[in-house]
């Protein structure tokens, strides 16, 4: 019996036998009890640092958890926005994606294939990249809470963790709640969000999301000619998404479906398109995912869960290349099945273990680029990954704990598990010490990794490109000590220092010999950051926080790396004006930037208001600002724009209006 449907078949049987001893225990389940017994603050509790719900003090890392007051208050519409408000963190938008940069590292060309990106625990990232502007279609008004986890995460997670987790948690509630907004561009967005109980043990919840802008008119210098409109982009910065989140659960048992769709315009002729004419990208997420956890005992709990992921790339651009002029097309499909088993077992009383194996076979992974009757690359290669992982947490006293972690992955494009391609080892090592009730220090060291894409291994054009099966995947070494304190019950602190090494960076390199280019490991990054964070919740309906990120980071030559500022500063203060109106204003600072033609871009100032008010308990309503002060502000672009940056938008408003029904 071939190993990936042996492996399917012994994981249904798993959730059924998992159900059949849920049945059958005698003592009902109970949570299991946190491993720390000093009487430490309250605080939120985090689902992705461990794979398990615990509290945010006891993760092995630094944690930030932004709760759906915080998101409403200062008005974010993306995931993108939320995070770039938080320390080390930074955005690059080429007016097709945005990507986050995290603690000094973001390369202009990857699409966050170096943060791991989960949906309510689910990952994002399933041909390599992840969403994390508006081509995730989910309107961030229907989300719950969203938990950053910084640092690697491959001793659990595998590849694409090495900078940090992402983990988006949606609402749930059973109220049903329908936002509408509108803005500048001709935007306008209408979601909503609900759910019910049927019984005590039976119920729904949907989120869904629809979303229209028209965009703008662009200027680019670069393409300034009479036979390029002299610069100017027309009608091609449009965007048209939907999504869809439902997730319906019997008892223990859950199903969740997700889908997200977005169609871009290319406003800046990139990919050697022909500028002003149409060019648009197409992106598509889906994934369905069942699962069924149960308590054993008191000191015993299990997981497992089967998933199908899908992601699909259409590109249309107008080319004039080989001959040809017309419309070319290029596309990324990604489509696998999988499953995880999940233990958890206290097995003393100050000593927990948390251990699974993780099987996922890929369906069909290819990518396509041509025109027709011209066909310039076409690469179809699929493979098998097992993986196993272990966490093992030690309470050696009421104030001090041990972490330590360890993840196994095998990539195999034989379909046979004995006989594997490639492993991948991942350790993470942590020491949490509780000083007292207000002071906690944490020190840990983490290797990660990212295996390399297809595209990176495989492309093949004929005096072009050389394809490169031996790469080695990316490697990532950090560590970080951090101190958190409680100043006040209203007031409260953080300080991080931290140094990671980057190797086996996949870079293109040209071979004069042979006259064509390929992907080798020639890349190297190296990070030396402070990060310090001050939060606030005041009387008399004042609240903030002041954020501030040195990060130095440097290539294998010892030159500062490029898209990475050395200083960012971000501040923000909400104030209850009076019974019915509430404003927030954040501000944001970030030095100057390297690009890829060795320019500087300006220093950025970048702030915002939001203006909003709780009308009646049902109906709150809202007037965000963007780019209050309409500064100019320039991002670096990547090697497929004759760009060297792309201006970001101006000054700009959104209205939202929101009714909720209980």
């Amino acid at each position: 019996m071939p190993a990936q449907r042996l492996t399917l078949y012994t994981s249904i049987a798993l959730i059924f036998i998992s159900i059949e001893l849920s049945a059958q225990v005698d003592t009902p389940g109970v949570a299991l009890d946190t491993l720390f017994t000093v009487d430490l603050p309250e605080t939120e509790n985090v689902d992705a640092a461990s794979k398990y719900s615990q509290p945010s003090f006891e993760a092995p890392t630094s944690i930030t958890i932004v709760g759906s007051e915080e998101i409403e208050n200062y008005g974010y519409t993306t995931v993108n926005e939320l995070l770039k408000a938080q320390r080390g963190f930074y955005e690059t938008y080429s007016r097709q994606y945005t990507t986050i940069g995290i603690r000094g590292f973001n390369r202009v060309n990857d699409y966050n294939s170096r943060i791991l990106v989960l949906f309510d625990g689910h990952r994002l990232n399933i041909f390599d990249g992840a969403p994390l502007g508006s081509d995730l279609s989910f309107d961030i008004s229907n989300i719950e809470r969203v938990e950053i986890i910084r640092g690697p995460g491959s001793a659990l997670y595998g590849t694409n963790a090495m900078l940090g987790i992402i983990n988006i948690i949606p609402k749930k509630n059973e109220d049903l709640k329908i936002t509408g907004r509108y803005g500048s561009f001709d935007s306008k967005k209408l979601s909503f969000n609900g759910g019910r109980a049927i019984t005590d043990k039976f119920g729904f919840s949907v989120n869904a999301t629809l979303y229209d802008s028209k965009g703008e008119d662009l200027y680019y210098e670069e393409y300034d000619s009479e036979e390029t409109n002299y610069g100017i982009a027309q009608n091609l910065d449009y965007e048209k998404t939907y999504g869809i989140y439902g997730r319906l659960y019997y008892s223990d048992l859950e199903l969740k479906a997700f889908i997200s769709f977005r169609r871009k315009g290319n406003p800046t002729g990139s990919f050697f398109s022909e500028f002003n004419k149409k060019s648009e990208t197409v992106d598509k997420y889906q994934f369905l995912e069942l699962s069924h956890k149960m308590n054993l005992s008191y000191d015993k709990f299990i997981r497992t869960r089967l998933f199908y992921d899908m992601y699909d790339f259409n590109g249309l651009y107008y080319v004039n290349l080989f001959g040809f002029n017309g419309h070319g097309s290029a596309q990324n499909l990604a489509r696998s099945v999988g499953f995880e088993a999940q233990f958890i077992w206290d097995i003393l009383q100050n000593n927990r273990i948390i251990t699974g194996i993780e099987y996922k076979h890929d369906l069909e992974k290819k990518i396509y680029m041509g025109m027709p009757g011209i066909t310039v690359l076409n690469i179809n290669h699929h493979m098998d990954q097992f993986s196993y992982f272990i966490q093992n947490e030690y309470q050696y006293s009421s104030r001090l704990s041990f972490y330590a972690g360890l993840r196994i992955d095998t990539y195999n494009p034989t379909h046979d598990l004995f006989n594997a391609g490639r492993t991948v080892l991942n350790p993470r090592f942590s020491i949490n010490y509780a000083y007292d009730e207000d002071n906690i220090f944490r020190l840990s060291y983490g290797v990660a990794f990212r295996e390399n894409n297809i595209y990176e291994r495989y492309i093949e054009v004929p005096f072009l490109y050389k394809k490169n099966t031996d790469l080695k995947a990316e490697r990532i070494y950090t560590t970080e000590v951090s101190w958190e304190q409680r100043l006040s019950r209203k007031l409260k602190s953080l300080a991080t220092l931290y140094h990671y090494n980057m190797t086996n960076l996949v870079d293109v390199e040209y071979h004069a010999e042979g006259g064509y280019y390929q992907y080798r490991n020639i890349g190297e990054a190296e990070t030396f950051g402070v990060e310090l964070e001050t939060s606030a919740n005041l009387s008399e309906g004042w609240s903030g926080f002041i954020r501030y990120s040195y990060q130095y980071t440097t290539d294998q030559d010892e030159r500062r790396l490029s898209n990475s500022p050395e200083h960012l500063l971000k501040a923000g203060v909400t104030k209850n004006i009076n019974r019915y109106f509430n404003i927030a204003l954040e501000y944001q600072f970030e030095s100057a930037r390297i690009t890829n033609y060795g320019n500087k871009t300006n220093s950025v100032h970048y702030a915002q208001a939001n203006l909003y008010s709780g009308v009646t308990e049902n109906l709150r309503i809202s007037l965000l600002v963007r780019n209050l002060f309409n500064s100019s502000i320039r991002y670096p672009s990547g090697l497929q724009f004759r760009q060297d940056t792309i201006l970001q938008p101006g000054r700009n408003y959104l209205f939202t209006i929101e009714y909720i029904i209980k």
